[in-house]
């Protein structure tokens, strides 16, 4: 008597073929299992706000400092508190930073980002800046790009960003209109991933 058949496959479907013998001819062990997906904290996302600048200026409304994060190295503070302003000039091949009010200067090379944070740890969702007759939320930062000019973005919790109306809604989660007593929500701006890879 012929052995049972199983189930004829359906049309068209092919025949899941059994994976190739190891050596001797035994069957490969099962590989270990997929390590499960973690998240430690709300993800973030950095937002290309302006780019090709040759200088920018920029007022500090609500920030815990400003340091440089140097190209393969820790971070270097440069002030800590509200400096109340910074200036940032390109000249040749780098950039370089000066305080309001103050004379002293420090470059920005090619790979190094400044924060307007005394610690990346030190952000917050209450930090705002204003530039250029806007208030942002968030952290600002500001570097070279690849065509040797300076870029701005602002780095934010991914959800505050996306959410509409939910997240929204709370007061410090907006940005203070000058003219409005309401709060409109962030201007939207276009992304370029390329230019927002920095530090």
């Amino acid at each position: 008597m012929p052995p049972p058949e199983g189930p004829a496959p359906h049309p068209g479907a092919e025949a899941q073929q059994p994976p190739p013998p190891g050596p001797g001819g035994a069957q490969p062990a099962p590989g270990p299992p997929a390590a499960p997906f973690e998240l430690h904290g709300e993800p973030e996302i950095d937002i290309g706000i302006a780019w090709d600048l040759d200088s920018l200026r920029i007022e500090t409304l609500q920030v815990s400092g400003l340091s440089l994060q140097l190209l393969g190295a820790g971070p270097k503070p440069l002030a800590s508190g509200n400096p109340g302003g910074v200036l940032v000039r390109r000249s040749g091949a780098k950039a370089w930073v000066q305080l309001r009010g103050q004379g002293t200067r420090w470059p920005l090379e090619r790979g190094d980002t400044l924060w307007l944070a005394a610690r990346l740890s030190d952000r917050t969702e209450l930090d705002r800046a204003r530039w250029n007759n806007k208030t942002w939320r968030g952290t600002l930062k500001v570097f070279l790009n690849p065509r040797g000019k300076l870029t701005l973005a602002d780095r934010l919790p991914l959800e505050t960003y996306a959410c509409n109306g939910r997240r929204q809604g709370a007061p410090q989660r907006r940005i203070p209109h000058p003219r409005r007593r309401e709060q409109p929500f962030a201007p939207d701006v276009e992304i370029r991933p390329h230019e927002t890879l920095s530090a």
